[in-house]
């Protein structure tokens, strides 16, 4: 083999080959953290009230249509709440406003 070709070999030896073994091991130790397809979903159309719906399912999916509320909704953590798509489901705040201690 010429000159340049066994430079090349030992660059890869030298350099290369360790460097991508590293790169290797790096990413096979890197946690990857997948969101969570929840099975078990309430689906919520008006009733309980959407509060207690959050407060006691984890996952909450609210059903077609124009939803309107005048209270705040605190999420608990780790719970979701969707609808069953951006243009079949809108919530609404509405006049009184209660909540984050502002009024309308």
């Amino acid at each position: 083999m010429k000159r340049s070709a066994w430079l090349v070999i030992d660059f890869l030896i030298a350099f290369a080959v360790p460097r991508l073994s590293a790169l290797a091991n790096t990413l096979t130790q890197t946690l990857i953290f997948l969101p969570v397809i929840e099975t078990n979903c309430f689906e919520w159309s008006g009733e309980p009230s959407l509060q207690t719906a959050v407060n006691t399912h984890r996952y909450v999916e609210m059903q077609a249509g124009g939803w309107e509320t005048n209270l705040q909704i605190s999420m608990p953590t780790d719970h979701t709440l969707r609808g069953v798509g951006r243009d079949s489901t809108t919530l609404r705040a509405v006049e009184p406003w209660v909540g984050n201690d502002w009024e309308f």
